[in-house]
């Protein structure tokens, strides 16, 4: 996954590393854009997403709510919201208040040029990218769980309350009763990828991530062999607005281009569909018995391992 960019890394069972949704923007030159034939709305309120239809949050501009997916199509639920009347294709700029993150896309189901922006420490208030500059059909805006890197992968709950981590998954949709750690849902395989799933999730006010597929390059798990259903499962919870991370892959199917998660994340890139986290399963296998003197030189060649388990794949 050459030129991403490797922000952060969550250590578990699964490791989880996180990266920068834009990309270096070429300028384009554009038509004249025609003022709107009506006045835009204006929000009173102060604490949403503020989205503006000109450079520099200038006016007009509007405050969306938290939790809703504003789109410019049909409201299938409660949970949808029509963006306000002529802000469709016009957002140019954008402000988010800290501990809220923001999805915007081209098209109404959360597909095509997309970004992901988060506010963890500071609000941000910025121009968006001119791939997405009014075309914006789809947005949504959430709070964010701005747990620690600690998490785990377990399917017992008095388990997962018994260690001292701040976020966990099951390998399933539904939580424990675990009210202190965030749980991150999985849609595990190819099965529980549906519409459905994507509006059930919606409707949760608890999360912020979503995880795809488990080894879906593995016969005896997930076994979604075929690129091609994985990506049009994946398109499917795009729709969600979360931050999207990529199935996960057995250890050493993702450093060649011949492997499973590197032409996964080609499709995507081709198709224009956002990968927010790259997920990766590492069990250090052939050290399993390579325990050194003391069980910080074991932790720390481990930990050495790992990095450059990380940078390889990084490369790749």
């Amino acid at each position: 996954m050459k030129n991403v960019k490797l922000s952060f890394i969550f250590l578990g069972l699964i490791s989880l590393i996180a990266i920068s949704c834009s990309k270096k923007e070429a300028e384009v030159r554009r038509a004249p854009i025609v003022p709107p034939t009506e006045v835009p709305p204006t929000s009173t309120v102060t604490t949403g997403l503020t989205i503006s239809q000109g450079a520099n949050l200038a006016e007009p501009k509007f405050d969306l709510e938290e939790y809703f997916v504003y789109t410019s199509g049909a409201q299938s639920t409660v949970n949808f919201k029509s963006l306000p009347a002529t802000y469709n294709d016009k957002i140019k700029s954008i402000n988010i208040p800290r501990g809220y993150m923001a999805v915007l896309s081209e098209n109404q189901n959360g597909t095509g040029e997309s970004i992901c922006y988060v506010a963890a420490v500071n609000d941000i208030r910025a121009n968006l990218p001119q791939r997405l500059v009014d075309k914006v059909s789809f947005v949504r805006f959430v709070p964010i769980n701005n747990v620690n890197k600690k998490g785990l992968g377990l399917v017992v709950a008095n388990d997962i309350n018994a260690i001292n981590s701040a976020w966990y998954y099951n390998w399933g949709l539904n939580p424990f009763a675990s009210p202190n750690k965030q749980h991150v849902p999985m849609t595990w395989g190819k099965g529980s990828a549906t519409t459905t799933t994507a509006l059930d999730l919606i409707a949760r006010k608890n999360i912020d991530h979503y995880l795809s597929f488990n080894e879906p390059d593995n016969r005896n798990q997930s076994n979604i062999v075929d690129i091609d259903t994985a990506i049009a499962r994946y398109r499917l919870m795009l729709q969600t607005g979360l931050r999207m991370c990529s199935p996960a892959v057995e250890q050493d199917n993702a450093l060649d281009a011949a492997d499973w998660l590197p032409r996964f994340m080609a499709a995507a890139t081709a198709q224009k569909l956002r990968v927010d986290v790259v997920a990766l399963h590492w069990y250090d296998w052939g050290n399993e018995r390579n325990n050194l003197a003391t069980p910080e030189a074991t932790a720390a060649a481990a930990l050495t391992r790992f990095k450059n388990y990380i940078e390889r794949v990084r490369i790749a």
